[in-house]
């Protein structure tokens, strides 16, 4: 059997994957004025509107420091990592 993502109707033997959700999280910050939160998440996920897979992500906050921005990359070649995982 092989998985293929992005794939509404595969082939014979194979399984599609439609969509997929993540949502990732880290311990709250301080900046973000609610003090009884204790993480902040950010979702991402895969949305197709016909004419292929595309990401889309949502947080109401998400903190780096700047000399951390690429964590944000990380974040999302890790969904799309993930998404693209082939069993054969």
């Amino acid at each position: 059997m092989k998985i293929i993502p992005g794939e509404i109707c595969p082939e014979m033997g194979q399984v599609g994957i439609s969509n997929m959700k993540l949502k990732y999280t880290q311990p709250s910050d301080t900046g973000g004025g609610d003090s009884s939160i204790d993480f902040n998440e950010l979702e991402v996920w895969i949305e197709d509107g016909g004419a292929g897979p595309y990401l889309a992500f949502s947080t109401d906050r998400w903190s780096v420091d700047l000399e951390d921005i690429d964590e944000i990359c990380d974040i999302l070649k890790d969904f799309k990592n993930r998404f693209e995982m082939q069993e054969e």
